[in-house]
């Protein structure tokens, strides 16, 4: 006997490689990408292949390169992608803020989820930018302007105007003051920097001041020029850059006390500026008051062989880089606001800039255009960067000082708030998305399973009492005269007890017939759509039996 086996038909998409399907994916937009997830699971799954995000971000980098993924909080390609995709729409994820100081914020640095907070209330703060707590507060007892931290050599930097030092070092645990530096001549502190083994400050009378932190010891001064320093950076081991407000950027060498390079980008004074957060960056982003942009960049030289890198050395390297003339990267003199503070970061073309509207005071933040784009109009002025979406409740916040990094804006208000906006995916509500998910799928493939299993067992138990003829009494039926009076009450139960109550052995013949069927059908394998289908044969075997029944009695062939 031969057994109909069912056919299922398999689509010629099915047939495709991955390979082929990845290609195809990479053609389509991101948003088509993500409609095509609930298509299919295979679709799915290859919507979230690391490759094609891989290719699709590098795609916001061009003509540039695609910069490597190392921030700890992006776990995937994906989430780098949707990350770089907030930053330059202005679309911030979350945003928090908490009270920080009683007066505003004038200085800040952010460096990891360590923020340090100072303020004319002669306090600093340290707190940590994840949860908005405090964990520390350290009375200075001083006005602060300027502050640096190294948090691994536990030390706290902060610089004063007013104050009777120019600069006092504190502890980042316990809140002791390690040492100050004062003198005379030092008057008004403006900006510093810090590494492992120096601090360079910058005064208002427009010195430059170098000393090893450690032990106090002055290595060097630099006299830049009358007008105030806007901003300081060391580089390397010895090298330290300088931008003053008259609008020229000078490069000194430490141990040889002289300038290395100087260079002027346009002959309007200098207000503020920001130098690159990427430490292997070459970017300085400066702002006139009349709130004209210059962005400069001096470009990286090709890395040496092993041979030249080891005569070469990162101080001799520093200095062929910034010995040479800069590139303007952008430029806009056509700004009708007027700016109050600044950020960059070159590694992932992440700007940001704090504008206001004169009257009412209403602050701004604006994300500053990609690097390498080249469709920035710059006749429009600010106008044509984007903004950063601000809730309701701060529409008339100020802010006039601000730091990021990969992933996060931290700004401080006039007010003395501190507000947080990151960019960056939550990645822990993902994974719970995910895991419920997955917990709902083996909750479906469970269900089916036990389906399967209980259809398999209700066709077996229907087989095997098929099979095994049925020897039961028949019950006494109602005599005529109580099936005339109660005939329309009787009829349905007439019925099922015909069905029930009645033994099958008049049906030997089909019965034998049905026997050989089954020894027949024991050796072959039998599929899951098979058994379905025999039992909804047979369940259509006892409804036309029911109605035969049923013709039989309504048309008077049954005598009772």
């Amino acid at each position: 006997m031969t057994s109909n086996k069912s056919s299922t038909a398999i689509s010629p998409f099915d047939l495709l490689p991955d390979e082929i399907w990845l290609k195809i994916f990479t053609e389509l937009p991101v948003a088509t990408i993500c409609l095509c997830r609930v298509v299919s699971k295979k679709w799915y799954y290859l919507s979230l292949d690391e490759t094609l995000w891989q290719y699709h971000s590098s795609h916001l980098f061009k003509p540039g390169p695609l910069p490597p993924r190392t921030s700890s909080t992006l776990n995937s390609w994906e989430s780098f992608y949707r990350l770089q995709i907030n930053w330059q729409r202005g679309n911030a994820t979350k945003t928090f803020n908490f009270k920080a100081h009683n007066n505003k914020v004038v200085a800040l640095k952010l460096r990891g989820d360590i923020l340090v907070t100072g303020s004319t209330d002669d306090f600093i703060g340290v707190w940590n930018i994840k949860t908005g707590e405090c964990k520390n507060k350290i009375e200075v007892g001083a006005d602060i302007i300027c502050v640096d931290f190294i948090e691994h050599k536990d030390v706290i930097a902060c610089g004063s105007y007013y104050g009777e030092f120019g600069c006092k070092l504190i502890s980042f645990s316990t809140g002791e003051t390690l040492g100050k530096f004062a003198e005379e001549q030092w008057i008004g502190t403006q900006c510093m920097d810090m590494n492992d083994e120096y601090i360079a400050l910058g005064t208002f009378k427009g010195m430059i001041h170098v000393l090893l932190w450690k032990d106090g010891r002055k290595v060097a001064l630099f006299h830049v020029h009358s007008n105030r320093v806007a901003g300081v950076r060391l580089l390397g081991k010895n090298i330290v850059m300088s931008v003053s407000s008259n609008g020229a950027i000078d490069i000194f060498d430490i141990t040889s006390s002289g300038l290395l390079y100087q260079y002027v980008p346009s002959r309007t004074s200098i207000n503020i500026c920001s130098f690159d957060n990427n430490v292997d960056g070459h970017d300085i982003l400066c702002i006139a008051p009349s709130g004209a942009i210059f962005h400069i960049r001096w470009e990286d030289l090709p890395p040496p062989s092993f041979n030249e890198g080891e005569r070469e050395g990162e101080d001799e390297r520093i200095r062929r880089i910034y010995s040479r003339e800069p590139m303007m990267i952008y430029e806009n003199n056509n700004v009708p606001c007027r700016l109050l503070c600044a950020g960059i970061d070159s590694k992932y073309n992440h700007g940001v800039i704090g504008s206001l509207i004169s009257y009412p005071p209403q602050g701004h933040l604006l994300i500053y255009p990609k690097v390498n784009s080249e469709s920035v109009d710059v006749t429009n002025g600010i106008r044509g960067f984007n903004e950063v979406t601000l809730p309701p409740s701060i529409d008339t916040t100020v802010f006039n000082i601000l730091d990021i990094d990969d992933e996060r804006v931290v700004a401080g208000c006039t007010r003395g708030w501190i507000y947080c906006f990151e960019f960056t995916v939550d990645q822990e509500k993902e994974k719970k998305e995910e895991n419920v998910k997955g917990e709902e799928e083996n909750e479906e493939i469970k269900n089916s399973r036990l389906s399967f299993k209980t259809t398999q067992s209700r066709l077996s138990l229907k087989k095997f009492s098929n099979s095994v003829p049925v020897k039961t009494k028949c019950n006494t039926w109602p005599n005529e005269k109580e099936a005339n009076n109660n005939k329309e009450n009787s009829t349905e139960n007439l019925i099922e007890n015909l069905y029930v109550n009645c033994s099958f052995e008049k049906f030997d013949s089909d019965q034998e017939r049905g026997h050989e069927e089954i020894e027949e059908k024991e050796g072959e394998e039998k599929e899951e759509t098979k058994q379905v289908q025999n039992g909804n044969e047979e369940f259509t075997n006892e409804e036309n039996f029911i109605k035969d029944i049923k013709d039989l009695y309504c048309n008077n062939k049954v005598f009772i």
